[in-house]
């Protein structure tokens, strides 16, 4: 007697159902309006087209119309449709979602060691402020930038002043 396989069951164990893009809000915005910007923007020269590009393949990204795969279970016969993606790195939330999740777990996976890991990146934005005109003879006010020599970048104290962005630190 040979053995009667595990009846399937209609729903995915991991929660899948299919992403309804044309369903969230950024869609609607975009796919409503689009049409009328690429309008104006041609007429004042046009949009590069890598531009064009990322928002041509945003609309139709996941989108069944557009192309999709019908999967379907040989034991139990249910079946599901996955709208093909665009794979685009620059404005569709779900491909950089998913290459963001790709890139983590390979960095967890093959890159980083299994120790502990301290992560604290700076970095210095520079923030220009308008110095006002004045018929007053004094000088500015002094702004509260770092004492290190040269942290302005050869600008008077005056006219620019510096902010650090600092990542979490996790240990």
């Amino acid at each position: 007697m040979g053995s009667v396989p595990a009846a399937c069951s209609a729903r995915r164990r991991d929660g899948y159902e299919r992403r309804q893009p044309e369903q969230t809000l950024l869609y609607q915005v975009v796919a409503q309006h689009w049409p009328s910007f690429r309008a104006r923007a041609e007429q004042a020269g046009g949009l590069p087209e890598f531009v064009v590009d990322e928002f041509e393949a945003y609309l139709r990204c996941g989108i069944l119309e557009h192309g999709l795969a019908h999967l379907a279970c040989r034991r139990c016969g249910s079946s599901m449709v996955v709208g093909f993606s665009c794979k685009r790195r620059g404005f569709c939330p779900s491909c950089l979602g998913r290459r963001m999740s790709d890139i983590a777990a390979h960095l967890v996976d093959e890159v980083l060691p299994e120790v502990p890991v301290r992560q604290s990146w700076q970095s210095r934005v520079r923030v220009h402020k308008q110095t006002q005109r004045t018929s007053d003879p004094r000088p500015p006010p002094r702004s509260t930038t770092s004492r290190r020599p040269g942290a302005t970048g050869g600008a008077r104290r005056s006219d620019t002043r510096s902010s650090a962005l600092v990542a979490t630190e996790r240990m």
